[in-house]
């Protein structure tokens, strides 16, 4: 069984880019993010998401289920089209 979720912040502490695990897993998203002062991505509208995480990539996930208002990322690398789209995926999903 896989998961969704609008939301998921990926440390960029991993040995191993955070796009290239996000691919090996078999997660897909509508958009990824980089976010230099947080030192992460962020990958939203998130899809295909397994059950498990192995273990030497669980520690760098964070999955964000109550993210609830893509508005507060404009400006922070989300453009209001953006958001607008991610909003619609949350209420569709």
């Amino acid at each position: 069984m896989t998961r969704k979720c609008p939301k998921v912040v990926f440390s960029t502490y991993h040995p191993e880019h955070a796009q290239k695990v996000m691919q090996r897993l078999g997660i897909k998203y509508l958009y990824a993010v980089p976010q230099s002062m947080g030192d992460c991505w962020q990958f939203y509208c998130c899809e295909n998401i397994p059950d498990e995480i192995p273990a030497g990539d669980k520690g760098y996930f964070n999955l964000v289920h109550d993210y609830k208002d893509p508005s507060i990322g404009i400006g922070y690398g989300l453009s209001k089209d953006m958001a607008d789209e991610i909003q619609a995926w949350i209420e569709n999903n």
